[in-house]
């Protein structure tokens, strides 16, 4: 659960927020307690993958301004590119068709007011059709992207000239993860630069005192060198009054890190249930079939630190979603830093 206040973007003042959410996959259950000028302060929303590529979500809220009730569906179209469609009624408002495209840190909102609901009674209907409209862009865009994609393979795909749909996705989809991977490295690399000037600073500043020191940090699967990253200056760089402390979550989120491990991310580890197919993503909401059999083996990575505090040597590993502070009374020393480096 988490806890916050402030202003928020329409002006509204949020002094006590509170939320709750669960930590089973499916589905992902959220409760939100908003106590400040919220119309609707209370909000439930359940959230469930249909397919690899698409997940939805339902919110019923209620509060002074009446009941709101929205069903929307989130599909990724690229690495960076997401296309929402879903329909919201609130009992101050109306019915309300909503259309969201989020490209990176950019999202594009147009929610687009079909009726009120003190209109003529036909308002019902209106919700069925908005929806079923929903679906059938949905459907069309998931049908040109796969066809997109497959394309990309040609005629002889990597998998062979008589490979099967199934085996032409799954090369599509390890080049995408691969090609994934290659620009997260990337990124990773040009923020180590950018850190690089400040942590050299820090590491002569506490080197003058005896403090912190990082001598070697290596992020990754060990005893792999390809899945294995330097992030001493990484380290260094967030090094503050001979203190350093890492939170407890995945290290591959951290300024200079990336995923050396190359799982999917969590939200889209769920079974491929092929392009398109409304019903058996449907289906696989209420049968709670997870694909596990089907997912990519997990391996952890650690983060194995070998530093210098005072006139010690010291080292020590964690795993990736371990916290993690320095100097640390559990660290294994090694000698004296004029005699190990």
């Amino acid at each position: 659960g988490t806890f916050d206040m402030g202003v928020g973007s329409n002006g509204a003042l949020h002094f006590a927020k509170l939320n709750f959410t669960t930590t089973a996959k499916k589905p992902r259950l959220s409760l939100n307690l908003n106590l400040g000028l919220d119309g609707t302060p209370l909000k439930i929303t359940a959230a469930q993958p249909l397919s690899k590529d698409q997940k939805a979500t339902i919110t019923f809220g209620w509060g002074p301004r009446g009941v709101l009730l929205t069903l929307q569906t989130l599909r990724t179209l690229s690495p960076y590119a997401k296309l929402g469609l879903g329909v919201r009624h609130a009992t101050n408002v109306g019915l309300t068709w909503l259309f969201k495209i989020e490209h990176g840190n950019m999202v594009f909102s147009l929610p687009i007011t079909l009726a009120t609901a003190e209109g003529p009674g036909y308002y019902p209907f209106k919700v069925l059709y908005v929806s079923f409209l929903s679906w059938i862009i949905d459907s069309a865009v998931a049908d040109v992207v796969n066809d997109a994609r497959l394309a990309l393979l040609g005629d002889a795909a990597a998998a062979g000239d008589d490979a099967t749909m199934e085996d032409k996705r799954a090369v599509l989809e390890e080049r995408r993860h691969v090609m994934q991977m290659a620009k997260a490295q990337q990124d990773a690399q040009v923020q180590k630069v950018l850190m690089e000037t400040t942590a050299c600073q820090k590491r002569r500043g506490e080197e003058e005192r005896n403090g912190l020191v990082i001598l070697e940090a290596i992020y990754g699967i060990q005893n792999e060198a390809s899945r294995c990253m330097d992030v001493t200056i990484q380290l260094q760089f967030w090094v503050t009054d001979s203190r350093l402390t890492l939170p407890r979550s995945s290290k591959c989120h951290m300024l200079g890190f990336y995923d050396v491990a190359g799982v999917y991310d969590e939200d889209n580890e769920e079974d491929d249930n092929e392009g398109s197919s409304f019903w058996m993503g449907w289906k696989s909401w209420w049968s709670g079939d997870d694909g596990e059999s089907k997912k990519r083996n997990k391996i952890r990575p650690t983060l194995k630190v070998r530093y210098k505090m005072g006139k010690g040597v010291y080292e020590i590993e964690v795993n990736d979603e371990e916290g993690l502070v320095l100097p640390s009374s559990h660290a294994l020393l090694l000698g004296d830093s004029n005699m190990v480096t």
